[in-house]
């Protein structure tokens, strides 16, 4: 399975800012679509294995608050 060895985590981008965390996520997985996730938004829940949801908080520059994956 070619995906097994893809990065599908990336810890080192919390509390980052979020358009420089897609940035990193994009420059490892350039397949995936990255979409920011800011308290209180609905989320999908069909499975995509090409997609990164990213957690933020705060105003302005949002923040990541969990390891993307």
């Amino acid at each position: 399975n070619p995906m097994k060895d893809m990065k599908n985590a990336w810890p080192e981008v919390v509390n980052l800012p979020f358009e420089e965390a897609k940035t990193m996520i994009l420059r490892d997985r350039p397949d995936c679509h990255v979409q920011q996730v800011k308290p209180g938004d609905r989320m999908t829940r069909d499975l995509d294995f090409q997609r990164v949801f990213v957690m933020t908080e705060g105003d302005g520059d949002f923040k990541v608050i969990h390891p993307p994956h």
